[in-house]
């Protein structure tokens, strides 16, 4: 079917909410879909933008690496086959069109044609299937999201055809430049799936062409002249400066140095006060194809952590709206599931977390026969703090447990050496966690739950070893069911099996605030946020 501009997103929406549509096919001028995210003025060309991040990862290309400064970085040089509205409706980029077969075991897109990678040669349908198969091999959820596709064939140059075991209802929301990214086979064949290609190979498709990096310091990024998109990007450049201290990022944000940040960005504390700075703009953004979110989890292996009346008495003694006022100052929301309110469609608000309240929590305790020692301490629990995560998560658990006669011995680490305990050593009892739900729940919630997830030496899957059969029945299920109101009951029965067993505490689904120079303009997208190309963003001020 072909589908005009109104009926098509109708039907695409349709298609992502009951997966029943029996094809899908989607033909729209990309140029008047994207205007909608642009700004209402004209656009301004020319300038550079001044973007500002708190970190550096060992690469700018996500295709074998989930990590943040990637997944920000790569988007303005790599496309993928599609980008997303915040309620998941897909918006053409690469591909052009796209066909789902009844059984929901075959998709084919039709590539874009005319595309041209920055080193001049055209684009086609064997580098998609290069990339989809290399995404499938060594991104690390890549190997969930494609692995139930048994083939990829071409055609021919404009074809691409998925061919599945087993159906797969995420997977045309996980066709994203910062998930999935489409790379030169030219380029990539010859660098091993496992190894972060060297600066000469960040060649993509991309509104933006690498131009330099210095480790540390920045990464620049020039306009692409030759982008598919005509008359974009309206940007001469980018330029990524790599600040960790987060009071000279402030201080740079109110000199004018810095024209757009995102995610810590800046402090909460400082929030309100740069709300009054004229030149400034700040606004709490979390991306909802990343929605992120804490939660502390417990080690099954630890023998008192076993009786589910412990589990329950720590979650009654932490009163989760005292640390998110402390913390998040109120910013965000305080969490109550596993599955993020940014995935609305799947999350069970009727769950509610448990109440603070001391003197059911030591009831608890002496039921399961952990009696208070002369010294009032009933046992000591080890908890380790992800970097990622606030420090003071740590620190507030801690005093919310002495009361109720647990002491707890806090280590905060370098991110390398928390994976390593947790993941590998498992020498702790208690990791607040900062993970993502991503797009869909089988993309980043399934790992947190299936037994089948926990294995020693792999992050940020299953830290509590926690295996419950009828929860790994429930999220298989889930994980290919396509009518939509079946996957929203198996999920709403996860969802209250977990409350009950408590194989982790859920704190806060964290703010994201994006702070900008009033000049930036078109700088967010849909369901990305900041998580995107840049190809519509401008300054209606260039050079001030």
């Amino acid at each position: 079917m072909t589908a005009s501009l109104n009926s098509g997103r109708s039907h695409r929406a349709a298609f992502l909410k009951g997966f029943r549509l029996f094809a899908l096919t989607v033909l729209l001028g990309t140029s008047a879909l994207l205007a909608t995210q642009a700004a209402r003025a004209e656009p301004v060309r020319g300038g550079t933008l001044n973007y500002v991040l708190d970190r550096e990862s060992a690469t700018i290309l996500p295709i074998n690496t989930t990590q943040y400064a990637a997944m920000v970085v790569g988007p303005k040089i790599f496309d993928g086959l599609l980008a997303y509205e915040k309620d998941f409706t897909p918006i053409p980029q690469l591909a052009t069109a796209w066909e789902v077969a009844p059984d929901f075991l075959q998709y084919r897109f039709t590539i874009r044609e005319g595309v041209r990678w920055h080193d001049g040669k055209p684009l086609t349908a064997d580098d998609v299937a290069f990339s989809l198969q290399r995404l499938k091999e060594f991104h690390p959820r890549g190997r969930s999201t494609f692995g139930n596709v048994t083939s990829i064939e071409t055609p021919d140059a404009q074809t691409v055809v998925l061919r599945l075991s087993r159906p797969a209802p995420y997977l045309l929301t996980a066709l994203a430049a910062s998930e999935s990214p489409i790379i030169p086979r030219h380029v990539f064949e010859s660098i091993a799936g496992n190894e972060n290609p060297p600066h000469e190979a960040l060649i993509g498709s991309g509104p933006f062409r690498f131009r330099e990096w210095v480790r540390g310091g920045h990464i620049i990024l020039g306009r692409n002249d030759e982008y598919w998109q005509q008359g974009k990007p309206y940007l001469d450049q980018i330029i990524v400066h790599i600040v960790p201290d987060a009071t000279a990022r402030t201080a740079g944000f109110e000199a004018g140095k810095f024209d757009l940040g995102f995610d810590g960005a800046v402090p909460l504390t400082e929030v309100e006060r740069l709300k009054q700075v004229p030149h400034l703009a700040l606004e709490d953004v979390p991306p909802a194809y990343l929605a992120s979110h804490r939660e502390i989890f417990f080690n099954f292996e630890t023998p008192q952590l076993q009786d589910v009346r412990v589990r329950r008495a720590i979650a009654h003694a932490i009163d989760l709206k005292a640390l998110h006022k402390l913390i998040y100052l109120g910013y965000g929301q305080y969490a109550f599931s596993p599955i993020s309110p940014a995935l609305a469609q799947f999350h069970d608000a009727s769950i509610r977390p448990y109440a603070h309240d001391l003197k059911e929590a030591n009831r608890l305790l002496d039921e399961a026969g952990f009696a208070r020692g002369s010294n009032g301490e009933r046992f000591r629990l080890r908890l380790l703090n992800n970097p990622a995560a606030d420090p003071r998560h740590a620190a507030f658990i801690r005093q919310s447990l002495k009361p109720i006669g647990i002491e707890v011995d806090v280590s905060l680490t370098d991110q390398a050496t928390y994976v390593r305990q947790v993941y590998t050593d498992r020498a702790f009892d208690l990791a607040v966690e900062a993970l993502s739900n991503m797009f869909d729940p089988a993309v980043g919630v399934h790992r947190g739950f299936l037994t089948s997830a926990f294995k020693v030496g792999l992050p940020f899957s299953n830290p509590a070893r926690y295996s419950n059969p009828e929860v790994d029945r429930i999220l298989t299920a889930a994980g290919t069911e396509t009518d939509l109101a079946k996957r929203q009951q198996l999920y709403r029965d996860f969802q209250r099996i977990v409350h009950e067993e408590l194989p982790s505490i859920d704190i806060a689904y964290p703010p994201a605030f994006v702070v900008k120079k009033k000049t930036v303009q078109g700088e967010l997208l849909g369901a990305h946020a900041v998580v995107w190309s840049f190809a519509d963003t401008y300054l209606s001020q260039p050079g001030r």
